[in-house]
C-alpha cells in the first residue's frame, strides 16, 4: 500500500518537473518576434480639416456679472499763472553771476605833465608817452636824428635839462628857434632826463623867452 502511494507521488512530481522544464526551454529556444513596421509620425497640421475639432466656444455665464472698464483718469496740468509760479520740488535754481569784474582804470596814451613834476622823479614815468611844455636851447645832428636840448627853469631858479632824440620825426632842416617854447610829445624810455627819450611830435606854442632873438637852433 505504501509502495503504491509513493509511486503515485513520484509520478506526479515527474509530471510537474517536466512541465516546468518544458516552459523554461520554450522561452529560451523561441526567438522573440521583432516588429519591422516603422511607426509613422503624423503632426497635428497634417490632419485633415474635417478631423480637426471645431474650436470650442466659451459661452458666457448668464449668472456672472458683466465686467465694466473705466478709462483711467489722468491728472490735469495746472493752467495759467499757477503752473508758471509752481516750481518743481528739489530743483536747484542757479542764477548767473551778473556782477561785473572791476575794470582797471585805463591809462591815457599821452600823459600831459608839468615839467617840474617830471624832473622831480623821472623814473616814475619810464615807458610812458609824455607831453610837456619846454624851452629849446640847442638842436644838434646825431646818429639818431636831431638831439634836442630843452631847459626848464623852476621858480626857485633851479635849472633842469631834458635831451630828446628826434629819430624820424624831423626832417633834415627843421625850423627850430633858440629860446622858443614848444609843446613836446616824447616817449620816456628808461626814466632818465639825459638819454633814452624819443621824440613823437614838436609844436611851437607861440611863446618865447625875453632874451630869444629868433636864431635857428640847428645852425
Amino acid at each position: 500500500m505504501h509502495f503504491f502511494r509513493l509511486r503515485v507521488i513520484n509520478t506526479v512530481l515527474f509530471l510537474l518537473v517536466g512541465v516546468l522544464l518544458g516552459f523554461i526551454l520554450k522561452d529560451r529556444l523561441q526567438a522573440p518576434s521583432v516588429s519591422t513596421a516603422i511607426p509613422r509620425y503624423q503632426p497635428a497640421y497634417d490632419q485633415p480639416a474635417g478631423a480637426r475639432g471645431a474650436p470650442e466656444e466659451f459661452a458666457p455665464d448668464a449668472d456672472a456679472a458683466p465686467e465694466t472698464y473705466e478709462d483711467p483718469v489722468l491728472p490735469r496740468e495746472p493752467s495759467g499763472s499757477a503752473a508758471e509760479d509752481e516750481e518743481p520740488a528739489g530743483e536747484l535754481m542757479i542764477e548767473p553771476d551778473t556782477q561785473e569784474a572791476p575794470v582797471s582804470p585805463v591809462r591815457p596814451s599821452v600823459l600831459k605833465l608839468e615839467a617840474g613834476l617830471f624832473f622831480k622823479n623821472p623814473t616814475a614815468y619810464a615807458g610812458r608817452k609824455l607831453e610837456m611844455t619846454l624851452q629849446l636851447i640847442t638842436a644838434r645832428k646825431g646818429t639818431r636824428g636831431w638831439r634836442l636840448n630843452f631847459v626848464c627853469a623852476a621858480p626857485d631858479k633851479t635849472i633842469d635839462y631834458l635831451f630828446v632824440d628826434s629819430g624820424d620825426a624831423l626832417g633834415d632842416s627843421p625850423d627850430l628857434r633858440i629860446g622858443y617854447v614848444y609843446r613836446v610829445v616824447f616817449e620816456c624810455g628808461r626814466g632818465y632826463a639825459a638819454e633814452g627819450n624819443l621824440l613823437s611830435s614838436i609844436e611851437h606854442t607861440g611863446q618865447k623867452a625875453d632874451w630869444a632873438t629868433g636864431l635857428s637852433a640847428t645852425d
